[in-house]
């Protein structure tokens, strides 16, 4: 009897612990911090009780779940510089005509002169990109930002679709498909199956751009999505990633 009654107590003591776990975690909200550093934005979301999830040092940021109760005054924390809500984002697209893309930009012009994207590596920021004849020995690095994403290289199509605008190397009756048909590809996933995807995850998929870009020559950046307008450029965190790449030399 003292045995079941010492396991029931373990029991419900368990019982109570995970649910106070649970109903903390549903009481959290996805942000976004910004300050000096990614260390002070690191030690300021953890002084409020806060989880910090990714370090985004490209915009001296972490990505974190902070308690609902905190958020007013991890606001207003000297050593915090923004806090920004967690944004959507998804492909770009739609019913869009049909468009010769190469001729479109002249780059059947240039052609002949040699200029085809050789030596230049472009990363794809989109779902993924599939394996392809065209592709073949061209995808020369891989990253994938979503953490329980589809074990697909491109579940949905729409990475693998931009890459081939960009640098399928097939031809038809007016030249190639792609614009710059030698160019290498990085493939940097931060879109899932269903095309959609988080400030956060894009922002990692970049900051993964900048720390590697000299070893993979990352010269331009693809990205192909539309989301929801959140508050001026210069304040938008994800427009702060993308300013800072151009500053590495990156064309987006």
């Amino acid at each position: 009897m003292k045995k079941f009654l010492l396991v029931t107590i373990m029991f419900l003591a368990l019982t109570m612990l995970v649910g106070g776990v649970t109903a903390s975690e549903s009481n959290s909200v996805a942000l976004i911090i910004q300050a000096n550093n990614v260390e002070t934005a690191v030690a300021a979301v953890e002084a409020y009780g806060g989880r910090v999830d990714e370090k985004l040092t490209i915009i001296n940021a972490v990505s974190a779940n902070v308690p609902e109760t905190a958020v007013a005054e991890l606001e207003h924390d000297g050593r915090v510089i923004a806090v920004h809500q967690e944004g959507e984002v998804g492909v770009a697209g739609g019913n869009a005509p049909t468009a010769f893309f190469p001729q479109s930009l002249g780059a059947d012009i240039i052609w002949p002169t040699g200029i085809v994207g050789e030596g230049v590596t472009v990363a794809i920021v989109d779902t993924g990109i599939a394996k392809a004849n065209w592709n073949h020995g061209r995808i020369i690095a891989r990253y994938d930002a979503l953490d329980n994403g589809s074990t697909k290289e491109d579940p949905h199509g729409h990475g693998t679709m931009m890459a081939s605008i960009a640098g399928n190397n097939n031809s038809d009756e007016n030249g190639y498909i792609g614009v710059a048909p030698n160019i290498d590809f990085v493939d940097v996933r931060v879109l899932d199956e269903e095309g959609k995807g988080t400030y956060v995850d894009i922002i990692e998929g970049l900051n993964w751009i900048v720390e590697h870009k000299d070893e993979y020559n990352i010269r331009v950046v693809n990205m192909s999505i539309v989301g929801s307008i959140y508050g001026p450029y210069w304040a938008d965190p994800l427009n702060q990633a993308v300013e800072n790449l151009w500053n590495e030399g990156i064309v987006v």
